[in-house]
């Protein structure tokens, strides 16, 4: 990482995306006892979680990062609240109810989308690097 700014706000993102692929990965066995597709969906939020949250924190400079990791937390956070409140298409049951572990993660996970605002706002603030000079020498 070239600079300091922004290590707070991509710290936060990395640490809460690896908080909630750990829980994604541990509720995984037991969710796919439950419908193989959910299990998969616990899967694939896991593996992506982590590494997104790397990139974040690796080069904080990237819009298109800050904006991915964003996109996946937001259909985290939706499919979570559409769990609870409607139910699941495709599970085979109604809403879920709320669970101290799940929402500590989706909290975890609204902190990170709070501190990728922060990112993305950062570098939109900042200015367009100077294109590179390729010297004579």
């Amino acid at each position: 990482m070239s600079s300091r700014r922004g290590v707070g706000p991509t710290l936060v993102v990395l640490i809460a995306c690896a908080f909630s692929a750990g829980i994604h990965f541990a509720l995984m066995p037991s969710h796919a006892d439950e419908s193989a597709a959910l299990g998969a969906g616990f899967a694939v939020a896991g593996l992506l979680l982590l590494p997104f949250g790397l990139v974040v924190f690796t080069q904080p400079h990237s819009s298109a990062a800050a904006l991915t990791t964003a996109v996946l937390l937001a259909l985290l956070l939706a499919v979570y609240l559409l769990s609870r409140t409607a139910g699941l298409p495709g599970v085979g049951h109604g809403p879920e109810p709320f669970d101290a572990l799940g929402l500590l993660t989706k909290l975890a996970e609204l902190g990170a989308l709070l501190a990728l605002i922060h990112v993305y706002l950062d570098n939109r603030s900042r200015p367009p690097p100077l294109p590179k000079t390729r010297s004579n020498a």
